[in-house]
């Protein structure tokens, strides 16, 4: 056994150990408070003790949610991916991704990603929604499930889950997908966010246009469950003239160039 699998397994212990010395050191060299004489030895020890404990809990989580979280790098993706669907006819699906990047020496898993939200800005008309429209919309279509599923074959349960750094630090994760084709005389073209369904042949009807969305990239490290990253991004999806169009995108929509602006619709 390596000396760092060894470390990490007695992670708790040694942190009691070192807790322990430092509430020792404090009462007997640098009791400023008095606490021993006041209360006595033994609970001023405990006092101490809670008082390191709950500091190292307070650093820690901003260590790991600003040193270590920050090291995993959500980015935008150039790919394009498209597929057949079968359960239509000439069916085919057109997704947009987001891409997870991490350090090179890293191995990171039970990697998941969850939909939290999802704010219409506007639909096929490009007319700016009212926030109170969007807000109530947002609460109508509150996602039932979830998980966004990896394009890697290497992902598991349902394509939900996938472990990096295995293979590679890098793997895609699809945001929302176009479905196009015919059942029947009817034509099918919709928009959906590519979520893990228990029926995955069925289809949401959702609006074209441009959608704002929180999503949480969930993950564990040396066994342990970390502090999920949570990122706000955009996805834009159209059809026209036979163009399939659909761009995924962190941060304001605005700044990207390639996204219709809103309209702001004139009353009267």
């Amino acid at each position: 056994m390596q000396l760092k699998e060894l470390l990490d397994r007695e992670r708790g212990n040694l942190i009691i150990l070192i807790f322990s010395f430092l509430a020792w050191s404090v009462l007997h060299w640098f009791d400023i408070f008095s606490l021993g004489n006041r209360i006595g030895e033994e609970f001023a020890f405990i006092i101490y003790l809670i008082g390191f404990y709950i500091l190292y809990l307070i650093l820690s989580f901003f260590y790991e949610k600003y040193a270590i979280q920050n090291r995993i790098k959500i980015k935008n993706s150039k790919e394009f991916y498209t597929e057949k669907f079968n359960d239509l006819e000439d069916g085919k699906k057109f997704y947009g991704y987001l891409t997870v990047e991490i350090p090179a020496n890293w191995i990171i898993a039970n990697c998941y990603v969850t939909l939290e939200r999802i704010i219409p800005i506007y639909q096929e008309d490009n007319v700016l929604l009212k926030r109170e429209i969007s807000e109530w919309y947002s609460d109508q279509i509150k996602p039932k499930y979830k998980k966004l599923r990896w394009r890697s074959p290497s992902s598991y349960e349902n394509s939900t889950k996938i472990n990096i750094g295995e293979n590679s630090n890098k793997e895609s994760f699809s945001v929302g997908k176009i479905v196009t084709g015919k059942f029947g005389d009817t034509e099918i073209k919709t928009f959906d966010f590519d979520v893990q369904q228990i029926n995955p042949s069925s289809i949401n009807f959702m609006r074209f246009g441009l959608y704002e969305f929180t999503i949480r990239f969930h993950w564990k490290r040396n066994g342990r469950e970390m502090i999920p990253k949570k990122i706000d991004g955009y996805i834009y999806s159209r059809v026209k003239n036979g163009l399939k169009e659909i761009r995924v995108g962190l941060g304001d929509f605005c700044d990207n160039n390639k996204i219709p602006k809103p309209i702001l619709k004139v009353n009267g």
